[in-house]
């Protein structure tokens, strides 16, 4: 009996501080069985509330039975003597309040009403690839018309489409145009509809067909800045009347999308999120929102591998090393070291505590190598890294600057001091800014973009050379290309260049550019021949972050 004494008060107290925020609900918002109704829809989508579809209120549950009045909550009105039940159409989308009163007293209700929005359906030839210049395609639309009101179409092709009978193909008027098919052209082909409905401007459908290659090739990923993540077939032998466009994959880059890696059949991708540079504020530090995110192929499938949502800001995943043998992605924040998880790892959280990484503790951090307090310091911003014949390369941009080399056995159990040794692999390329590299064993050389030269470089693997050089006149010789990297984040901490891939089949060497000078060279996905010495933009317009190979060949993904 005590406890029921105490109900009472609490109540009370509590609508109390209810009403002081203004929220206490109206009478009518309370159920009331003298005044109730509910509604449907009539005739053909019975399950959805579109604009322009009879809706039905029905009162007879009321225990009021006089006169109701309603007000459908868009300015219109209607009272109803007799009849238990009452129609409305809306004609505008949106949440309406919907409010009946019968005999003084009064209930309202919310409704949603959708906007109608064209479908576009389509059916692939014999159900399996559509194959440039052979399969056909079928298009149709599915359009909501609860008033069955009049209906006009236009259909925008991509250049290269024809008909049945071989005619290229720019628009059609039908709801159902002709088969389709696509010349010379593969890559993601965007179809647009354009639609009114009684007069009206729908909102505009698009739709992307996936056109396959004639034959199997590799692919490279590659994320864009501010866009999507995209892949491109590669084929130098290309015929000289085929286009070669990259794959659309709906499915949003990211913030900072420095680095991705392909394995298996799932691309792996690293934002480091909104904050890549130092920021002087111990709030401000705590909005990490990086994330590490497995994307099917085909961009059917996302996962998360790994957030660091409201975390450590530094302890967003900046760049990183896949190593398929050991089933691990090693990834770095920003500057402390580097961490592992395993590939198949799904939905895991970063530390919340900047002092803490319990439950992904670095794999090796700057302060536990020989390098320490001489060369290396605690705060020297991390870049590339990647594993070379078991021995890790790890670029450093900051205090001091180059590519420090290490075996695992390096790696000390506590902070380095003056009389611990440097690891015997030793430091290479000296005072050079080195946001990206990738080694070529088989080739003997070694890609990389500097940053104060901002300019692509290949220098020997050749030890001799690579610890002799001590500033960036020592590689003079080897410069492939000045490179007009568009200026983004801090002189200390500029984007620049976030990734080289190699396809070590065929030498080649694969970057993204994010422009300063559209002019002098073109932001997008750009292909080095080290043979030639030679660069080609497979996809122009846009700029790349990240960027990734699929060796496995393919006609599509």
């Amino acid at each position: 009996m005590k406890q029921i004494k105490w109900i009472l008060p609490i109540i009370v107290f509590s609508l109390t501080l209810y009403s002081c925020k203004e929220t206490y609900p109206t009478p009518e918002d309370f159920p009331n069985n003298n005044v109730t109704f509910n509604f449907n829809v009539e005739g053909d989508y019975a399950r959805d509330f579109f604009v322009g579809s009879k809706i039905v209120f029905n009162r007879n549950l009321s225990e009021n039975k006089g006169t109701a009045t309603w007000n459908f909550g868009d300015n219109t009105a209607e009272v109803a003597t007799e009849n238990d039940t009452i129609s409305h159409r809306f004609q505008v989308a949106g949440t309406y309040i919907v409010k009946v009163t019968i005999d003084g007293e009064s209930t309202t209700r919310t409704i949603f009403i959708s906007d109608i929005v064209p479908s576009i359906l389509s059916e692939i030839e014999g159900g399996g690839l559509c194959e440039v210049n052979a399969t056909f395609v079928q298009l149709d639309v599915e359009l909501p018309n609860p008033q069955s009101l009049s209906e006009e179409f236009e259909w925008i092709f991509p250049t290269g489409t024809v008909n049945e009978t071989e005619t290229p193909i720019i628009t059609s008027p039908d709801k159902r145009p002709s088969k389709v098919k696509f010349k010379n052209i593969i890559g993601s082909q965007q179809i647009i509809l354009k639609t009114k409905l009684g007069g009206r401007t729908l909102q505009e459908a698009s739709f992307n067909v996936q056109v396959s290659y004639t034959k199997a090739t590799k692919n490279v990923y590659f994320a864009v800045k501010g866009g999507n993540l995209m892949t491109v077939k590669l084929d130098k032998n290309k015929a000289g009347d085929m286009v070669i466009n990259p794959y659309n994959l709906g499915i949003k880059s990211g913030q900072h999308p420095f680095n991705m890696f392909f394995n298996d059949s799932s691309l792996y991708v690293l934002d480091c999120g909104r904050q890549f540079t130092y920021i002087n504020d111990e709030t401000n530090q705590n909005m990490g929102d990086g994330k590490i995110s497995v994307i099917s192929k085909d961009g059917k499938k996302v996962e998360t591998m790994i957030t660091n949502v409201g975390g450590y800001a530094f302890f967003d995943p900046f760049y990183g090393y896949l190593d398929a043998e050991e089933k691990k992605l090693y990834f770095s924040d920003r500057v402390a070291g580097f961490s592992a998880i395993a590939l198949d790892a799904r939905n895991q959280t970063m530390d919340k505590d900047k002092d803490t990484r319990t439950n992904f503790p670095y794999f090796v951090q700057s302060n536990r190598l020989g390098y320490y307090g001489k060369h290396m310091q605690y705060t020297s911003l991390n870049s590339a890294f990647e594993k070379v014949n078991g021995v890790w390369w790890w670029a450093k941009i900051n205090s001091p600057t180059g590519i420090y080399r290490f075996v695992n056995s390096d790696i000390l159990s506590k902070t380095a001091v003056a009389t611990d040794p440097e690891p015997e692999s030793g430091e290479v390329c000296a005072n050079l800014i080195i946001k990206s590299f990738v080694v070529d064993t088989k080739a003997n050389m070694l890609h990389l973009v500097e940053n104060s030269a901002n300019a692509l470089y290949s220098i020997p693997l050749d030890d001799n050379i690579l610890k002799s050089i001590a500033k960036i006149s020592d590689i003079a010789a080897y410069k492939i290309a000045d490179l007009p990297i568009k200026v983004e984040g801090t002189a200390a901490e500029p984007v620049s260049v976030t990734q080289l891939i190699l396809d070590k089949e065929t030498g080649f060497v694969y970057f993204g550019l994010c422009s300063d000078n559209e002019e002098t060279m073109k932001s997008g996905l750009i292909q080095y021949d080290p043979a030639s010495k030679t660069l080609t933009h497979l996809v122009e317009g846009v700029g790349v972050y990240g960027v990734a190979i699929n060796n496995t060949k393919s006609k599509l993904f």
